[in-house]
């Protein structure tokens, strides 16, 4: 008689970005934090990480930090934000705005 081990793998689907914060588009003055993040669905079970990036340079690598604080300067800018579990990774790109900030005018 022969016996046999049989390893059962649970799959689950690779997660998925819905959106991404600040959206396309979204301005914003400089010498003010903004919070980078991203809106997930099929997700599993398994540990999630997340890269963002700006302008094409990683600015946190692979962690389990949700989200990313950058104090931008004024340009045009493209976030990157990237996920990934066992299963596989996702990402989303977006264009944002920042200017300075308007000197007011003299009293």
């Amino acid at each position: 008689m022969r016996f046999y081990k049989l390893e059962v793998a649970r799959v689950e689907p690779p997660p998925k970005i819905t959106s991404v914060t600040p959206t396309e588009g979204a301005t914003f003055y400089e010498s003010g934090s903004i919070i980078i993040s991203s809106t997930l669905s099929s997700t599993g079970s398994s540990p999630l990480e997340y890269q963002f990036s700006i302008d094409g340079i990683i600015k946190q690598a692979w962690s389990a930090q949700a989200n990313y604080t950058w104090a931008a300067t004024a340009c045009s800018h493209k976030i990157k934000t990237e996920v990934r579990n066992i299963s596989g990774q996702d990402g989303k790109e977006a264009e944002i705005y920042v200017f300075r900030k308007p000197i007011p005018p003299p009293q």
